[in-house]
C-alpha cells in the first residue's frame, strides 16, 4: 500500500509540477509587455522542428532544394527518386546556428545490386567534410528494402553518390523516398521591425513554420506560403498579399495597435481570439468585432447579464442602440437597450459583425483583459479584406431631422479603417461620428482620418443602405483616431452635431458653395472634383489644378454630394441645388 500511495504521490507532483509551467507561459504570451523578456527566458520550451524536408511529391512542404548528378530522376511510378549507378544528387546547405542536435533523416531503398555497388553519403559536418557508406552490397544481385538512415550531430549539407556499375552488373538503381533535416529549437519566435515572413534577422530564433509558433511585434509580410501552430499580432501589422497565403491553427489579435489586411488567403484551423483590455471596470465602451460573437465566445471566466451594475464579480454588459425607436420617439434619451438574452438557443449571438455596442465589466471583475473568440466554421469568408456594414433602420422622409437614421455601425476589419476606403452613399449624410470624450465629433466620409480595429461609430441615413468598403489599406499615413473612450455622461447619444447638408452656401474652410457654384480656396495640389445624384450616378466630374478654382454646376435642382480629392485634402459634402 506504501508503494501505491508514493506512486500517486508522484503522479500528483508532477502533474503539479506541468501546471506551474504552463500558466506562467499562458500568461506571458498573453501580455505583449512580456514576449520580449518570455522568448529569451526559460519559459519558451524547446521543441523539435523539421526544418528541411524533400518528398519529391510536390507537397507544400517540400522546401529542400536540390541539384541531380547524372541520370536521377524523379519516378511518378515509385513515387521516389531514383538514384541510377554512377549518378547522385546534392541538397543545399543550411544554417544550423539556431538549432540545436540537429539530425538528417533519409528513407532509402535499392534495386538488383551488385557486389562494390555501394552509395555513398558526404556531409558538412563541424567545418569538415565526412564520407560515410549508407549501404554496402554483401551480395550479388542484392535488393534492399526501404529503411531509415540518420545522420547526427548538426549536419548541414548532404550529398548522396552511387557508386560506377561493377564489371558484372545488374544495371541496379538506389531508392530515396524522403529525407528529412530537424532539430531542437525554442517554440516561441518573436518579429520585430519590417519585412518578409522568411527575413531570418527578424526573428528571434528564425521564422516558425510548421509546430513553432510566432509573436509579431512588428510590419511583417507574408508572399509564399507559411503555416505554424500559433501566431499572435500585438502592436504591429500582418500583411497577407495576393500570392501569400497563411495556414495557422490558432490566430490571437491583441486590441493594441494592430493590423491585418488579406489580399492573398487566410487558413484558420481552430479559432481565432482576440484579447480586449478594458481601459477601467465599472464603465461603458463602444466596441465591435470582426466576426460574430456567441455566447460560447466569451471568455468563459465571465458571466453576461442583462440587468444593471451589480458591482459584485466577473460579469460583462452589453448594450445596444434602437435606432428605430429613437425616430419614433423623437426623443434623444432612453434609446440604449440592455442585450436581452435569447431563452431559445444553447449559444445565442451576443455580437454581430459590423454592428456597433456599449459593454461594460463588472466593477468587481478579476480582471481587465478578456477573450471573445469564433471558432473555424464561423470566421467570415472575407476575413481581413474589403466588405460591407448592413444599415437596418426605418426609412425616414424628413431627411432634415436631428433623431432619424442614428445607426450604430462597428469596424468590419481587424486593421484601420480609412474613411478613405467609404464608398459614398447618397443615403448616408456624409460623416461618421465618433464618440470623443464628452461628445460626438463629425468626420468625412472620404477624409484621411481612419478609425482602429474593435471601433463602434454612428452614421446619420435616409433609408436602409450598407456601409461598403472598398480597395486595400493604404500605405500613407491617415490620422487614427482614438475610440476607448469611456461614455461619460448617463448613455449619451449623439444629438448636437448637425449633419453637413446645405440649401444655400456650405462653408468648410477650403471649400464652399455659393448658390450652384463651387469654391476651391488653397488646394494642395491637383485633384479632382465629382458629383453624385442620389440614384448613385456621377452627374460631375472635373480635374482642378492647385491653388483656388470656381466651377459653376450647371444640375437640376436637387440633393446632391459633392466629392474633392486633392492630394491631402478631401472633403466629401451632400447639398440641394436650386435653379
Amino acid at each position: 500500500m506504501k508503494k501505491k500511495h508514493l506512486r500517486m504521490f508522484r503522479r500528483i507532483l508532477a502533474g503539479t509540477a506541468i501546471l506551474t509551467v504552463l500558466v506562467p507561459v499562458r500568461a506571458q504570451v498573453s501580455n505583449p509587455s512580456e514576449w520580449s523578456g518570455f522568448v529569451k527566458g526559460s519559459g519558451n520550451m524547446v521543441v523539435v522542428d523539421t526544418f528541411r524536408m524533400q518528398t519529391f511529391s510536390g507537397a507544400a512542404g517540400d522546401n529542400w532544394e536540390y541539384t541531380v548528378i547524372g541520370e536521377t530522376n524523379v519516378s511518378e511510378i515509385q513515387k521516389a527518386l531514383v538514384i541510377p549507378l554512377g549518378s547522385g544528387v546534392a541538397f543545399d546547405s543550411f544554417k544550423i546556428d539556431n538549432y540545436r542536435n540537429g539530425i538528417i533523416q533519409m528513407r532509402c531503398a535499392a534495386k538488383s545490386l551488385a557486389l562494390k555497388e555501394i552509395m555513398t553519403l558526404r556531409y558538412l559536418y563541424g567545418g569538415l567534410l565526412k564520407t560515410r557508406k549508407l549501404y554496402e552490397p554483401k551480395v550479388d544481385n542484392v535488393d534492399l528494402n526501404y529503411t531509415n538512415a540518420q545522420i547526427t550531430g548538426s549536419p548541414y549539407s548532404m550529398e548522396f553518390i552511387a557508386a560506377d556499375p561493377a564489371e558484372k552488373t545488374y544495371n541496379g538503381y538506389y531508392l530515396l523516398s524522403e529525407i528529412f533535416a530537424f532539430g531542437q529549437i525554442p517554440q516561441y519566435s518573436l518579429f520585430s521591425g519590417n519585412g518578409n515572413w522568411n527575413d531570418t534577422i527578424r526573428w528571434s530564433h528564425l521564422p516558425p513554420f510548421r509546430h513553432r509558433r510566432a509573436l509579431i511585434n512588428g510590419g511583417v509580410e507574408i508572399n509564399s506560403l507559411v503555416q505554424c501552430n500559433q501566431a499572435g499580432l500585438a502592436d504591429g501589422s500582418l500583411r497577407i498579399i495576393d500570392k501569400g497565403h497563411f495556414i495557422v491553427d490558432e490566430l490571437f489579435l491583441h486590441n493594441t495597435d494592430i493590423s491585418l489586411t488579406v489580399a492573398g488567403e487566410l487558413t484558420v484551423n481552430k479559432q481565432i481570439t482576440i484579447y480586449y483590455t478594458f481601459p477601467e471596470k465599472g464603465k461603458w465602451y463602444f466596441l465591435s468585432f470582426p466576426f460574430d460573437v456567441s455566447l460560447k465566445g466569451l471568455d468563459p471566466r465571465f458571466q453576461l447579464k442583462d440587468d444593471a451594475f451589480s458591482g459584485n464579480g466577473n460579469y460583462l454588459y452589453v448594450q445596444t442602440y434602437n435606432s428605430d425607436k429613437r425616430a419614433s420617439s423623437q426623443q434623444a434619451t432612453g434609446n440604449w437597450e440592455v442585450f436581452p438574452m435569447p431563452s431559445s438557443s444553447e449559444n445565442p449571438l451576443i455580437f454581430e459583425k459590423g454592428k456597433g455596442y456599449l459593454v461594460a465589466l463588472d466593477a468587481a471583475a478579476s480582471d481587465n483583459t478578456l477573450t471573445f473568440s469564433v471558432d473555424k466554421e464561423n470566421i467570415p469568408d472575407n476575413f481581413g479584406k474589403a466588405t460591407s456594414i448592413p444599415i437596418n433602420i426605418s426609412s425616414s422622409g424628413d431627411v432634415d431631422t436631428d433623431h432619424s437614421g442614428w445607426y450604430l455601425c462597428g469596424n468590419p476589419l481587424p486593421a484601420p479603417l480609412e474613411l478613405s476606403r467609404i464608398k459614398t452613399d447618397p443615403a448616408l449624410d456624409g460623416n461618421i461620428y465618433l464618440y470623443a470624450g464628452n461628445t460626438y465629433k463629425p468626420y468625412p466620409i472620404g477624409s484621411n482620418y481612419a478609425l482602429p480595429p474593435f471601433a463602434a461609430f454612428f452614421v446619420k441615413a435616409t433609408a436602409a443602405t450598407a456601409l461598403t468598403i472598398i480597395g486595400e489599406l493604404s500605405a500613407a499615413n491617415a490620422i487614427l483616431l482614438k475610440s476607448d473612450f469611456s461614455l461619460r455622461s448617463e448613455l449619451a447619444e449623439p444629438t448636437e452635431v448637425k449633419t453637413q447638408i446645405s440649401q444655400v452656401e456650405k462653408e468648410t474652410g477650403k471649400s464652399f458653395l455659393k448658390g450652384n457654384t463651387l469654391y476651391l480656396d488653397n488646394l494642395p495640389s491637383a485633384g479632382k472634383v465629382k458629383v453624385i445624384d442620389v440614384t448613385g450616378r456621377v452627374v460631375y466630374y472635373r480635374a482642378v489644378l492647385n491653388g483656388s478654382s470656381v466651377l459653376p454646376l450647371s444640375l437640376r435642382s436637387g440633393l446632391y454630394i459633392i466629392i474633392i480629392e486633392a492630394g491631402g485634402y478631401r472633403a466629401q459634402h451632400k447639398c440641394v441645388l436650386t435653379q
